[in-house]
């Protein structure tokens, strides 16, 4: 577990310095703590959706697969709910992918 939680810390400092370039589509009063997190949750909201409908599931098939309620799964995947470590563990042995794969931004 120690493991994730590293690995989740990592990339959210990669995402930091990374999509610097993106900080003017915030809002000018966000501080870079809350651009940080905004940018976490939405790069986890649409990888979860990717894989999602790589597996060709609904938001309520992936729910049944982790545990989870479907509303909360479709919360997290439209940046309206906040994610535990422990939710984040069951959507990616779900996925069948690692927890740190779940914060990685493919987008060309």
């Amino acid at each position: 577990m120690k493991c994730y939680l590293y690995s989740v810390y990592l990339y959210s400092v990669y995402l930091y310095t990374v999509e610097l370039n993106s900080v003017d589509s915030y809002p000018k009063t966000m501080d870079s703590n809350e651009i940080k997190v905004r940018s976490t949750k939405t790069t986890l909201a649409n990888t979860m959706r990717k894989l999602r409908a790589k597996k060709g599931w609904s938001q309520e098939r992936l729910a049944d697969e982790c545990g989870l309620h479907r509303t909360y799964i479709g919360a997290v995947e439209r940046c309206e709910q906040n994610i535990s470590i422990e939710s984040i563990v069951k959507i990616s042995t779900a996925l069948e992918v690692e927890v740190w794969q779940l914060f990685v931004n493919n987008e060309p």
